[in-house]
């Protein structure tokens, strides 16, 4: 998964089409380059603000959850294969890996779940920031000092 910067204008490659073509069709349709939802885009309880990072599995999303309590989450969509149950096997473990580990350095799994459509999807705490090779590159943080940092957070 590539992890970016929320605030950052090339965060991730598609938006509300990726996943309205993901939830409705089972696939996304790569003609469309929009960062941000367009209209008000659900996917369970959760409204979608803007694509954080994208990945061969799916896409990472911040969220805004209104109930129980409102907060920001980075909900994890599936990539829409309905036909790939080896990409959904995969999917399931890595949202029960993620809920089991309790690490300061993870976010936490708040919620799981799927879409009417079928759609699996988890939603996680998030944690704004750079991502950590955009803070050892602005750093300009050795390779000595990068090792020591990836230690710390692993």
């Amino acid at each position: 998964m590539t992890w970016q910067d929320p605030a950052s204008e090339s965060a991730g490659t598609t938006g509300e089409k990726w996943v309205q073509d993901t939830i409705t069709h089972g696939g996304p349709d790569r003609s469309s380059q929009s960062t941000q939802p367009h209209a008000q885009t659900h996917v369970g309880p959760y409204l979608l603000l803007r694509v954080l990072g994208e990945g061969g599995m799916g896409q990472v999303w911040l969220a805004e959850q209104a109930k129980p309590v409102k907060r920001h989450v980075a909900l994890k969509l599936i990539r829409g294969v309905r036909s790939d149950s080896n990409l959904i096997s995969r999917f399931h473990a890595e949202r029960q890996i993620l809920a089991m580990l309790d690490h300061p350095a993870i976010a936490k799994v708040f919620h799981a779940g799927s879409t009417d459509q079928g759609q699996p999807y988890f939603a996680m705490e998030y944690v704004p920031g750079l991502p950590i090779s955009q803070y050892c590159d602005r750093a300009r943080l050795s390779t000595r000092n990068r090792v020591s940092l990836f230690l710390k957070v692993c």
